[in-house]
């Protein structure tokens, strides 16, 4: 299983905040999503483990993970406190 990206990783807010060449992506959802991420990623000892499964599965659509498909659920960006 591959290991959680870094926050600092870019990868971790490719497909979330700006496209794989770099464009930014500035729809409502995607900004909502960064914003619950955020939040997450700050106060990750807060947040309940309901909360905590939904922004996963939000992360890992907006990652173009596939709940039918072979590959595992990508795992969130581990929070930097908390």
């Amino acid at each position: 299983m591959a290991p959680a990206p870094a926050i600092g990783d870019s990868g971790a807010w490719q497909n979330l905040l700006a496209q794989a060449i770099g464009t930014p992506i500035a729809r409502t959802e995607a900004i909502a999503l960064a914003r619950r991420l955020v939040g997450y990623l700050l106060a990750g000892d807060r947040v309940d483990a309901a909360s905590v499964d939904r922004l996963r599965l939000s992360y890992a659509e907006a990652k173009g993970w596939d709940p039918h498909g072979s590959q595992p659920m990508p795992k969130l960006p581990a929070p930097v406190a908390g």
